[in-house]
């Protein structure tokens, strides 16, 4: 064993050590979640852990790296982390330093605390990397609208994440591609999202979502800035309802719908962005038609 201090002897006289700074032998991440300290740092090493996983408590999930660390599902019809979900808890609870794919989201949380997200990659949440249709050809739009649904086992109604409820969260330094969905934060407030790459995605790159699209709900004095969103099925920043949100000094290009479209937002500041080459189909991602009737 390594490093086991406190910890009882096995047997052959040796040490028991999970891997994560415990010595009861459980050996897997959900195991070390469930015993880490309110409050405390988990630090994760480098490998591979399949979940599902769940965190229900505040918590730091600090990964080696993110180039080492993968945390994902067998398969993508389960959400890999689920944050609070079922007790809507205020746990402030931060997932960093790692790379989370193969799940319906990678993250799914209803924590009304501060959920923060760092220095991380998504990719393969929503959707498992089949060889997607032709995009420029006769039938495109058909083509990806059967896609879409997931007859064929290649998409589920997810995406990289879906951050809901929060206060004060963080969400920064990702790296989200080849998802059905990108940075999707939902009905937070106060919220920070910047300095993300957030590319060839089914659905919009980044997008301040609402529980309806009634302009009665959405997110709130949350700013998106210093983003890199290009290449997104849909639209590359969307808005759906909320208040006094900012979207700045983003670079917005190639999208295949409008570069920032908007459903009934209220005090809204969209200033020094580049936008440029977006609307180029006339469809999307999930084979509808253009948020913004393009092309």
């Amino acid at each position: 064993g390594d490093d086991c201090d406190d910890c009882a002897g096995t047997p052959n006289g040796l040490l028991v050590n999970d891997g994560f700074g415990h010595c009861d032998g459980g050996g897997s991440l959900q195991n070390a979640i469930d015993l880490a300290a309110e409050g405390s740092v988990l630090d994760v090493p480098a490998g591979t852990y399949t979940g599902p996983f769940t965190i229900d408590k505040s918590l730091t999930l600090n990964g080696a790296d993110q180039s080492t660390v993968f945390i994902e599902n067998a398969d993508i019809s389960a959400d890999v982390i689920k944050v609070c979900y079922s007790s809507g808890d205020a746990c402030d609870v931060t997932i960093q330093n790692v790379t989370i794919r193969n799940g319906r989201y990678g993250i799914y949380s209803k924590s009304t605390g501060a959920v923060n997200v760092l220095n991380s990659t998504f990719y393969h949440n929503g959707y498992d990397g089949a060889a997607l249709p032709d995009p420029d050809s006769d039938t495109a739009q058909a083509d990806y609208a059967q896609f879409y649904p997931g007859v064929n086992g290649h998409t589920s109604s997810g995406g990289a994440m879906r951050i809901r409820n929060s206060n004060g969260s963080e969400i920064a330094y990702l790296t989200v591609y080849d998802n059905l969905r990108g940075i999707r934060f939902q009905d937070g407030h106060d919220g920070s999202i910047h300095d993300n790459v957030s590319h060839d995605n089914f659905e919009s790159g980044i997008y301040l979502a609402a529980g309806s699209y009634t302009g009665s709900d959405g997110c709130s004095n949350t700013n998106v800035f210093d983003n890199e969103v290009y290449n997104n099925m849909n639209n590359g920043l969307l808005s759906v309802g909320g208040s006094d949100n900012s979207f700045t000094n983003n670079n917005v290009y190639g999208n295949w719908s409008a570069g920032v479209q908007m459903w009934n937002p209220s005090e809204i500041t969209v200033s020094g962005n580049t936008i440029a080459g977006n609307n180029h189909k006339s469809f999307n991602g999930i084979g509808n038609n253009g948020d913004a009737r393009g092309g």
